[in-house]
């Protein structure tokens, strides 16, 4: 139960992107505690990854540091990877015409559906 919450893949949410201030669609809620860019803010250049980083500190517990850490990294709005007219998927990549699906790869036409991979005209799969 912890390990589904937190990968969240399936529940969408409105929000902007903490970058460009765009409106997406992204699996974090709005009042997460760490930053969510949207897909090209995330490749970009704008900012830089090594900046997060912290020395870390003997003294004081692991897991608090890691909150830490987690809370001031950026994270991915959606895992998506070449996608065309698909704004509401997640973890999908080359594919098209694709809506709320989760894990769809090298699909075309597919809607409501949950792991397609390498298919087309699929409803509710």
């Amino acid at each position: 139960m912890r390990y589904q919450s937190y990968g969240n893949e399936r529940i969408l949410c409105a929000r902007t992107c903490d970058s460009c201030k765009k409106n997406i669609v992204a699996r974090f809620h709005k009042d997460v505690p760490f930053p969510v860019y949207c897909n090209s803010c995330w490749h970009s250049d704008a900012w830089d990854a090594l900046e997060h980083g912290r020395d870390y500190d003997f003294s004081k517990n692991f897991f608090e540091q890691l909150v830490a850490i987690r809370n001031k990294t950026p994270a991915l709005a959606l895992n998506v990877i070449n996608m065309e007219n698909a704004d509401y998927c997640n973890q999908c990549a080359w594919s098209k015409n694709v809506y709320l699906s989760v894990s769809v790869i090298n699909a075309e036409d597919v809607a409501y559906s949950y792991r397609i991979d390498e298919s087309r005209n699929i409803f509710n799969g």
